[in-house]
Protein backbone atom coordinates (compact mmCIF):
# COMPACT_ATOMS: atom_id res chain seq x y z
CA UNK A 1 0.00 0.00 0.00
CA UNK A 2 1.09 3.57 -0.63
CA UNK A 3 1.18 4.43 3.07
CA UNK A 4 3.57 1.56 3.78
CA UNK A 5 5.92 2.57 0.97
CA UNK A 6 5.98 6.18 2.17
CA UNK A 7 6.87 5.11 5.70
CA UNK A 8 9.45 2.59 4.49
CA UNK A 9 11.04 5.23 2.24
CA UNK A 10 11.38 7.69 5.12
CA UNK A 11 12.71 5.08 7.53
CA UNK A 12 15.29 3.78 5.06
CA UNK A 13 16.43 7.37 4.51
CA UNK A 14 16.83 7.60 8.31
CA UNK A 15 14.84 10.84 8.37
CA UNK A 16 12.40 12.32 10.85
CA UNK A 17 8.94 13.36 9.75
CA UNK A 18 10.06 16.98 9.80
CA UNK A 19 13.20 16.37 7.71
CA UNK A 20 11.36 14.20 5.19
CA UNK A 21 8.55 16.76 4.89
CA UNK A 22 11.07 19.55 4.29
CA UNK A 23 12.56 17.70 1.32
CA UNK A 24 9.09 17.36 -0.19
CA UNK A 25 8.03 20.91 0.71
CA UNK A 26 5.03 19.76 2.77
CA UNK A 27 4.10 19.92 6.45
CA UNK A 28 5.22 17.12 8.83
CA UNK A 29 1.55 16.51 9.59
CA UNK A 30 0.97 15.84 5.89
CA UNK A 31 3.63 13.11 5.84
CA UNK A 32 2.18 11.64 9.03
CA UNK A 33 -1.27 11.54 7.41
CA UNK A 34 0.18 9.73 4.39
CA UNK A 35 1.88 7.14 6.58
CA UNK A 36 -1.28 6.49 8.57
CA UNK A 37 -3.41 6.19 5.44
CA UNK A 38 -5.59 9.14 6.43
CA UNK A 39 -4.65 10.94 3.19
CA UNK A 40 -2.95 9.73 0.01
CA UNK A 41 -0.14 11.74 -1.58
CA UNK A 42 -0.97 13.12 -4.99
CA UNK A 43 0.95 11.88 -7.97
CA UNK A 44 3.39 14.79 -8.19
CA UNK A 45 4.57 14.04 -4.63
CA UNK A 46 4.83 10.31 -5.35
CA UNK A 47 6.95 11.15 -8.39
CA UNK A 48 9.08 13.42 -6.23
CA UNK A 49 9.63 10.68 -3.63
CA UNK A 50 10.52 8.23 -6.39
CA UNK A 51 13.14 10.57 -7.84
CA UNK A 52 14.62 11.97 -4.63
CA UNK A 53 14.78 8.70 -2.70
CA UNK A 54 15.45 6.30 -5.60
CA UNK A 55 12.25 4.31 -5.13
CA UNK A 56 10.70 2.42 -8.03
CA UNK A 57 7.44 4.21 -8.74
CA UNK A 58 5.67 0.87 -9.31
CA UNK A 59 6.29 0.01 -5.66
CA UNK A 60 3.78 2.65 -4.58
CA UNK A 61 0.99 0.91 -6.49
CA UNK A 62 1.55 -2.74 -5.68
CA UNK A 63 -1.87 -4.29 -5.11
CA UNK A 64 -3.76 -1.77 -7.23
CA UNK A 65 -6.54 -3.05 -9.47
CA UNK A 66 -4.54 -1.85 -12.50
CA UNK A 67 -0.89 -2.07 -11.37
CA UNK A 68 0.44 -2.14 -14.94
CA UNK A 69 -0.84 1.34 -15.68
CA UNK A 70 2.48 2.94 -14.76
CA UNK A 71 4.31 0.63 -17.20
CA UNK A 72 2.30 1.62 -20.24
CA UNK A 73 3.99 3.51 -23.03
CA UNK A 74 3.51 7.24 -22.79
CA UNK A 75 2.52 7.21 -19.10
CA UNK A 76 2.96 10.72 -17.68
CA UNK A 77 2.41 10.62 -13.89
CA UNK A 78 1.86 14.37 -13.60
CA UNK A 79 -0.72 14.72 -16.35
CA UNK A 80 -2.57 11.44 -16.66
CA UNK A 81 -6.33 11.69 -16.14
CA UNK A 82 -6.60 8.32 -14.40
CA UNK A 83 -8.44 8.91 -11.08
CA UNK A 84 -5.57 7.35 -9.08
CA UNK A 85 -3.16 9.93 -10.44
CA UNK A 86 -4.38 13.47 -9.96
CA UNK A 87 -1.53 15.92 -9.54
CA UNK A 88 -1.58 17.70 -6.23
CA UNK A 89 -1.64 21.15 -7.83
CA UNK A 90 -4.84 20.18 -9.65
CA UNK A 91 -6.67 19.14 -6.48
CA UNK A 92 -8.71 21.45 -4.31
CA UNK A 93 -8.09 20.86 -0.61
CA UNK A 94 -10.49 22.46 1.82
CA UNK A 95 -9.23 20.71 4.97
CA UNK A 96 -5.97 20.48 6.89
CA UNK A 97 -4.70 18.15 9.60
CA UNK A 98 -3.20 19.57 12.78
CA UNK A 99 -1.53 17.95 15.80
CA UNK A 100 -4.11 17.78 18.59
CA UNK A 101 -3.47 18.01 22.32
CA UNK A 102 -5.93 17.49 25.15
CA UNK A 103 -4.47 20.15 27.44
CA UNK A 104 -2.14 23.14 27.59
CA UNK A 105 0.70 21.25 29.27
CA UNK A 106 0.87 18.55 26.59
CA UNK A 107 0.84 21.15 23.82
CA UNK A 108 3.55 23.21 25.51
CA UNK A 109 5.77 20.15 26.01
CA UNK A 110 5.53 19.27 22.33
CA UNK A 111 6.23 22.83 21.21
CA UNK A 112 9.19 23.31 23.54
CA UNK A 113 10.83 19.98 22.69
CA UNK A 114 10.01 19.99 18.98
CA UNK A 115 8.27 16.64 19.16
CA UNK A 116 6.72 15.48 15.91
CA UNK A 117 5.93 11.83 16.47
CA UNK A 118 3.97 9.24 14.57
CA UNK A 119 1.62 8.54 17.46
CA UNK A 120 0.45 12.12 17.95
CA UNK A 121 -3.28 12.61 17.70
CA UNK A 122 -4.47 14.71 14.78
CA UNK A 123 -7.64 16.60 13.99
CA UNK A 124 -9.01 17.47 10.55
CA UNK A 125 -10.29 21.03 10.23
CA UNK A 126 -11.70 23.25 7.47
CA UNK A 127 -9.18 25.78 6.19
CA UNK A 128 -11.69 28.55 6.87
CA UNK A 129 -11.09 28.10 10.61
CA UNK A 130 -7.42 28.99 10.22
CA UNK A 131 -7.45 31.94 7.85
CA UNK A 132 -4.14 33.57 6.91
CA UNK A 133 -2.04 30.96 8.76
CA UNK A 134 -3.34 28.00 6.76
CA UNK A 135 -0.01 27.36 5.01
CA UNK A 136 1.99 27.21 8.25
CA UNK A 137 3.34 23.92 9.58
CA UNK A 138 3.68 25.45 13.06
CA UNK A 139 -0.01 25.12 13.96
CA UNK A 140 -1.55 22.89 16.61
CA UNK A 141 -4.98 22.43 18.14
CA UNK A 142 -6.20 21.77 21.67
CA UNK A 143 -9.17 21.87 23.99
CA UNK A 144 -9.05 24.38 26.81
CA UNK A 145 -9.34 22.98 30.32
CA UNK A 146 -8.78 26.30 32.03
CA UNK A 147 -10.96 29.16 33.25
CA UNK A 148 -8.33 31.89 32.80
CA UNK A 149 -10.06 33.36 29.72
CA UNK A 150 -13.59 32.14 30.36
CA UNK A 151 -15.20 35.49 29.63
CA UNK A 152 -14.15 35.03 26.01
CA UNK A 153 -13.09 31.38 25.62
CA UNK A 154 -15.02 29.10 27.98
CA UNK A 155 -13.69 25.90 29.51
CA UNK A 156 -13.86 23.10 26.95
CA UNK A 157 -13.53 25.34 23.91
CA UNK A 158 -11.47 24.28 20.93
CA UNK A 159 -8.58 26.55 19.91
CA UNK A 160 -6.00 26.66 17.12
CA UNK A 161 -2.58 28.09 17.99
CA UNK A 162 0.65 28.88 16.20
CA UNK A 163 4.05 28.41 17.77
CA UNK A 164 5.59 31.75 18.69
CA UNK A 165 9.16 30.95 17.71
CA UNK A 166 9.94 33.54 15.01
CA UNK A 167 6.34 34.71 15.20
CA UNK A 168 5.51 38.25 16.19
CA UNK A 169 3.27 38.72 19.23
CA UNK A 170 1.17 41.88 19.24
CA UNK A 171 -0.41 43.78 22.07
CA UNK A 172 -3.82 42.21 22.64
CA UNK A 173 -2.97 38.72 21.34
CA UNK A 174 -4.21 35.73 23.34
CA UNK A 175 -1.24 33.51 24.16
CA UNK A 176 -0.21 30.37 26.00
CA UNK A 177 2.32 31.46 28.59
CA UNK A 178 4.52 29.50 30.96
CA UNK A 179 4.67 30.97 34.46
CA UNK A 180 6.41 29.02 37.21
CA UNK A 181 5.93 25.79 35.23
CA UNK A 182 2.20 26.41 34.88
CA UNK A 183 0.66 26.88 31.45
CA UNK A 184 -2.04 29.50 31.19
CA UNK A 185 -4.11 31.11 28.47
CA UNK A 186 -3.81 34.89 28.92
CA UNK A 187 -4.10 38.22 27.11
CA UNK A 188 -0.71 39.69 26.15
CA UNK A 189 -0.35 43.41 26.91
CA UNK A 190 2.44 46.00 26.79
CA UNK A 191 1.98 48.47 29.65
CA UNK A 192 4.58 51.15 30.46
CA UNK A 193 7.35 49.06 28.88
CA UNK A 194 6.32 46.04 30.92
CA UNK A 195 4.82 42.83 29.59
CA UNK A 196 1.56 42.03 31.30
CA UNK A 197 -0.40 38.81 30.96
CA UNK A 198 -4.04 39.48 31.81
CA UNK A 199 -6.73 36.90 32.56
CA UNK A 200 -10.27 37.62 31.36
CA UNK A 201 -12.22 35.57 33.85
CA UNK A 202 -14.73 35.59 36.66
CA UNK A 203 -12.54 33.16 38.61
CA UNK A 204 -10.57 35.16 41.20
CA UNK A 205 -7.77 32.60 41.48
CA UNK A 206 -6.32 33.81 38.16
CA UNK A 207 -4.17 36.91 38.58
CA UNK A 208 -2.32 39.05 36.10
CA UNK A 209 1.37 38.29 35.62
CA UNK A 210 3.96 41.02 35.00
CA UNK A 211 7.36 40.56 33.39
CA UNK A 212 10.10 43.13 32.91
CA UNK A 213 11.10 42.09 29.40
CA UNK A 214 10.62 39.47 26.72
CA UNK A 215 13.42 37.25 28.11
CA UNK A 216 11.24 36.65 31.19
CA UNK A 217 8.06 36.07 29.20
CA UNK A 218 7.83 32.40 28.25
CA UNK A 219 5.26 32.42 25.45
CA UNK A 220 4.58 29.03 23.89
CA UNK A 221 2.06 29.94 21.23
CA UNK A 222 -0.64 32.39 20.31
CA UNK A 223 -4.28 31.74 19.48
CA UNK A 224 -5.26 32.29 15.85
CA UNK A 225 -8.77 30.83 16.03
CA UNK A 226 -11.20 29.38 18.52
CA UNK A 227 -14.58 27.67 18.50
CA UNK A 228 -17.16 27.75 21.27
CA UNK A 229 -19.90 25.16 21.68
CA UNK A 230 -23.14 26.71 22.86
CA UNK A 231 -25.42 24.74 25.16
Amino acid sequence: MIKDVVKKTRKEANMTLRAFAKVLNVAPTTVSAWERGVNTPRMNKISEMSEKFNVNIQDFFAGMADPDLVNREGFDPLHTKHPHFIAEHEASYSYVQLPYFRNLAAAALSVMTGIVEQDLEFVTLPKQMIGNHVASDELFALHIQSESMNQLIPYGSFIICIKTEDQHVDDGDIVIMNNEKQMKLMRYRLVNEQIVFEPETNDPKYKEVRKQDSSEARIIGKVVSYSVTLT
